[in-house]
């Protein structure tokens, strides 16, 4: 008993004397005795410091590999729990006739913009792109399609074949149709007008409701490109687009 009592006075008396030494402050310079012993105390507390590093590193990779995996799990989850959503359980018919309630109802006509129906439908995903671009009531009317005249020829060209190929995928259906163009028949750009009636007026047996504001040399070639009659003609309205009003 005496012994571990003398064992634990010099513990205490040695920890003493390094806590005086490394308390010491000012311009005081350690003996090499007391050197030697900072070096001897610092021994255990280097290697224990560079195995907490190993240990983090080791940690940390652990961590990595970890968080990697969450991602791939996480992922591999959704992917597949979006095949659970409602949605996809809808047949695309029953999607199609809701496609067409989102058709904008003032104007009752479909617009070139992809902010709205039926353009925004094709931007979702594939699926939808395919049903929308396969129903043809979202394509049989067109309103506004402008023909300004700082559009250059080839961005006129690009209009017009847009127009065609909305036309095109509204198949058998009657045609609700609103062209409008300022240009003057002067200008580079008037070729492009012409064009784009005489692309329109391959749909005119299936023109329903139509108004037409262009300039009156354009609006004259109607009577070289009508056919002698429009089968279902509801409504029609001609107007110079160079005439104020």
């Amino acid at each position: 008993m005496f012994d571990g009592f003398f064992i634990w006075w010099q513990y205490l008396a040695k920890s003493q004397q390094n806590l005086d030494l490394c308390c010491r402050t000012g311009p005081y310079i350690p003996t090499s005795a007391e050197l030697n012993r900072l070096k001897a105390m610092l021994i255990h507390s280097v290697n224990k410091l560079a195995l907490l590093e190993l240990d983090i590193d080791h940690a940390q990779a652990t961590l990595d590999a970890l968080l990697h995996e969450k991602q791939r799990v996480m992922s591999y989850v959704d992917a597949h729990r979006a095949l659970l959503s409602p949605v996809r359980q809808i047949p695309p018919e029953t999607l199609a006739e809701i496609f067409v309630q989102c058709l904008p109802s003032d104007p009752p006509y479909g617009l070139r913009d992809l902010t709205q129906a039926p353009l925004l439908l094709t931007t979702i995903c594939k699926d939808w792109r395919h049903i929308a671009l396969a129903t043809p009531r979202l394509w049989n009317s067109l309103h506004e399609v402008h023909l300004p005249v700082h559009l250059s020829a080839e961005a006129c060209a690009k209009r017009v074949k847009g127009v065609v190929a909305w036309l095109e995928r509204s198949g058998s259906l009657p045609l609700s149709i609103s062209l409008h163009g300022a240009v003057p028949v002067n200008s580079g750009t008037a070729p492009i007008q012409e064009n784009l009636l005489r692309s329109v007026m391959k749909f005119s047996r299936r023109f329903e409701n139509v108004y037409l504001s262009l300039p009156s040399p354009i609006l004259a070639i109607l009577g070289e490109l009508a056919p002698p009659t429009f089968p279902i003609l509801a409504s029609l309205c001609l107007r110079d687009s160079l005439v104020r009003t």
